[in-house]
C-alpha cells in the first residue's frame, strides 16, 4: 500500500511543473497594490502605494470622480495659499509624473503615515495623518525628507468606491511640505 502511495505521488510530482522556473516578468509591467476602495479607509493605502509604486494611473484613481474634474481640489498648506494655487486632478497627474521621473533609477518614494484618525459621517470621511515622505532624487532644489499633515475628505463617487474630493496640505514648524514638492512639479 505505501508503495502505490509513494509511486501515486511520485508520477503526480513528475508531470507537475512546481520545480520549473516561471517565465521572468516584462520589465516594463507595472507593479500595482491598488485595491478597490469599497472602505474610506482603502483610499490613503491606495494614495501611498500610488507613490511608493510609481503608478500614475492608481494615483487618479484616487482623486475624485474622473467623469467631473469639478469634484477634487487641492488646497496648499495655509501660509503658501498666496503663492500656490489649488491644483486640479490633471494638474495633479502632472506634478505626479514629473515627480517620479526625477527619483533616482529604481529608487521608489516612501511615504509613511503617522497618528492616522478616520472621522466618518454619514455619506463622506474625514482622513488626517502626519506625514513623512522620502524622495531618492536627482536634483538638490529640494529635499530628500519632507514632513507634515495631510487631511483628506473623502466620498463615494458615481461607481460607489471612494475618493478623495479635498487634499489640504499642512506644513509642520515651516519645514518644506508636500505643497511645495507638488508646486515644483507641476511646473
Amino acid at each position: 500500500m505505501n508503495r502505490i502511495l509513494i509511486l501515486t505521488g511520485f508520477l503526480l510530482l513528475s508531470t507537475c511543473s512546481l520545480l520549473d522556473l516561471r517565465p521572468p516578468e516584462d520589465p516594463s509591467f507595472t507593479r500595482s497594490s491598488f485595491v478597490q476602495p469599497a472602505l474610506p479607509e482603502d483610499v490613503p493605502e491606495n494614495l501611498r502605494f500610488a507613490y511608493s509604486e510609481g503608478n500614475k494611473e492608481n494615483f487618479r484613481k484616487c482623486l475624485g470622480d474622473p467623469a467631473n474634474p469639478e469634484s477634487y481640489r487641492f488646497i496648499p498648506s495655509p501660509e503658501l495659499q498666496t503663492q500656490i494655487p489649488g491644483f486640479s486632478p490633471e494638474e495633479e497627474v502632472s506634478s505626479f509624473s514629473n515627480l517620479m521621473l526625477n527619483l533616482l533609477p529604481r529608487e521608489k518614494m516612501t511615504v509613511q503615515w503617522l497618528n492616522a484618525k478616520m472621522e466618518n459621517q454619514i455619506d463622506s470621511a474625514r482622513w488626517t495623518a502626519d506625514y513623512q515622505l522620502f524622495i531618492p532624487r536627482s536634483g538638490s532644489d529640494f529635499p530628500s525628507f519632507i514632513d507634515g499633515r495631510i487631511q483628506l475628505h473623502l466620498r463615494k463617487d458615481a461607481s460607489g468606491f471612494w475618493t478623495i474630493y479635498r487634499w489640504r496640505d499642512f506644513s509642520l514648524s515651516g519645514n518644506y511640505c508636500w505643497s511645495q514638492l507638488k508646486w515644483r512639479f507641476v511646473r
